[in-house]
């Protein structure tokens, strides 16, 4: 009953959304009860998409600006031919997590598209620029802040600046009421691929984009991406790890994965508890074997409970190594 797992998980509707004067926390709360476990997540998502019901601000180049009053070209890269890179991360309470390592991930992405980064575009100056938004859009508290760093105007795919304008957006985030995966499928219909530059985000996404829309498609809660020759790689927006044997195993970068942010906590964190982490190339044959199975962003860690008709076993990650993963964002909260 819909109605019996609100009360299990205790929800409690996020003060951000109450103020909205055209939709009162009664009736969002009165929308939660009609909904189930799957759906109840997924409209968790859609609230990250309220920002109609306020005015926001966006920063382009270090300047803030209304969101409706950002505009781009025709001749714009980035619409043009998806020539940028960018990087999601979390903010809570005034902090952004992992933001050193964001920047990094970012600036690694965009030396691979020999993008050229000005003197001004640094972390100090970005991480500022940043939580200056999410203060502005009053969601310092909690939101998804989104860098996106886009090649200059110019030329057809061979470019003529290697400079880049960028933006930062915010928008609230609600995290899932029930982080545990019931319902895993592989995707049939999206491969990803190797090259200098598939470890980072870069704007020509489509293989996320129909991966995430096939998972919709089948209603499922996750979905497995492989490589073109089988090899497991990671899920629709997060890295992928097993256990078998007391040995966490992750896809090796060059199946095509992103270098994820919580992937490289979560190696420092196995290490500093001395169990051995294998980076491979695996198979779904590997991956059904495994004694556990999560996938993990910066948003935080999904424990698989069934990956096509395998049950797996809950227990296991409230006990032993794999229950004190979620010190990592402890960890950075504290740095």
């Amino acid at each position: 009953m819909p109605g019996l797992f609100l009360q299990a998980v205790n929800f409690t509707l996020p003060a951000e959304f109450i103020p909205y004067p055209r939709l009162p926390a009664k009736a969002i709360f009165t929308k939660f009860l009609t909904l189930d476990r799957f759906n109840l997540n997924r409209y968790c998502l859609n609230l990250e998409k309220l920002q109609e019901f306020k005015a926001m601000l966006i920063c382009h180049n270090f300047n803030l600006i209304p969101f409706e009053d950002f505009s781009v070209g025709a001749d714009n890269r980035a619409l043009q031919y998806g020539d940028g890179v960018f990087d999601s991360m979390i903010c809570i309470a005034g902090r952004i997590r992992f933001f050193e390592d964001h920047f990094e991930r970012l600036s690694s992405g965009a030396a691979a598209l020999k993008l050229v980064m000005s003197e001004s575009f640094n972390v100090a100056n970005i991480e500022k620029a940043a939580l200056e938004t999410c203060l502005a859009n009053g969601q310092s508290n909690s939101c998804r802040v989104k860098i996106i760093a886009f090649r200059k105007p110019g030329g057809l795919y061979g470019p003529v600046n290697n400079h880049f304008d960028f933006i930062i957006t915010t928008a609230p985030f609600v995290p899932a009421a029930d982080k545990r995966r019931f319902n895993v499928q592989f995707c049939t219909g999206a491969h990803v691929q190797f090259s200098k530059w598939s470890a980072y985000k870069t704007l020509s996404s489509l293989t996320y984009v129909m991966a995430a829309k096939e998972r919709d498609e089948l209603g499922a809660d996750e979905l497995i991406l492989t490589d073109a020759n089988g090899a497991i790689a990671e899920c629709t927006s997060s890295n992928i790890f097993w256990m078998k044997h007391g040995v966490i195993y992750t896809p090796d970068l060059r199946t095509g994965c992103k270098e994820g942010i919580l992937r490289k906590n979560l190696r420092q964190y196995f290490f500093e508890q001395h169990v051995q982490w294998l980076e491979v190339f695996k198979s779904k044959v590997d991956l059904q074997e495994a004694d556990a199975v999560f996938a993990a962003n910066a948003s935080g860690i999904f424990p698989f409970l069934k990956i096509e008709e395998r049950e797996l076993n809950y227990s296991v990650y409230e006990s032993g190594v794999l229950a004190g993963m979620s010190s990592v964002f402890e960890k950075d909260n504290n740095n």
